[in-house]
């Protein structure tokens, strides 16, 4: 298994889930915060405020009819509730609110619990490979060399004593070319000269 990436991946997802957390908690702030000013405004008859006239443009003036509420349903639909009603529909998003908060709180403590998890089983993964570490010591045999290797390697003045050797038993070689002629005797020599000597003078 691979811890590095493991550990790598849970801290990805514990950074997300504590980025989700943070944002639940401050929409819930802002709800209260919303939910304090709808229970306020009914107090009075009319209340001074900033109202907007556009999207960067505000004016001075003042409130009027403080207990009635446009509360936003969702996909663009409002509805006109009464400060009490409003007040109702805020705490139950307080409350979906929190409990999803409590559900990224329990996601955020089990990924430190893995991470913690993984971190201690890589270092015992390590201990063990390093105490675990032994060198295979193998005896290397040597192999038969080639034929050839072994030709290579005998010592100077073996093929010469082969050479020698083979050459005792080796007969005499005997040129057998046609075209070579034997020598003639020196005694055949003289004779051949007589025979020549005794022709010319008979033709004479």
């Amino acid at each position: 298994m691979d811890y590095a990436l493991l550990a790598q991946d849970l801290a990805k997802q514990l950074t997300a889930t504590e980025t989700e957390l943070k944002r639940l908690m401050e929409l819930r702030t802002t709800y209260k915060q919303t939910c304090d000013a709808v229970r306020e405004l009914p107090l009075k008859l009319s209340q001074p405020g900033l109202i907007p006239i556009n999207e960067y443009g505000y004016m001075p003036g003042r409130l009027v009819h403080t207990n009635e509420f446009m509360v936003h349903l969702g996909d663009n639909y409002f509805a006109q509730y009464s400060s009490h009603d409003a007040q109702a529909v805020i705490a139950r998003r307080i409350l979906a609110i929190e409990e999803k908060m409590a559900a990224a709180e329990k996601r955020a403590v089990d990924l430190r619990i893995q991470m913690r998890r993984t971190q201690e089983e890589r270092q015992e993964q390590l201990q063990e490979t390093e105490e675990g570490v032994v060198d295979i010591v193998e005896p290397v045999e040597e192999e038969e060399k080639p034929a050839k290797e072994q030709l290579h390697s005998q010592p100077k003045g073996t093929d010469e004593k082969k050479a020698d050797e083979l050459n005792a038993f080796v007969p005499t070689v005997i040129d057998r070319n046609p075209e070579a002629k034997e020598q003639p005797k020196p005694e055949e020599k003289q004779e051949h000269k007589k025979v020549s000597k005794f022709m010319r003078d008979r033709g004479k």
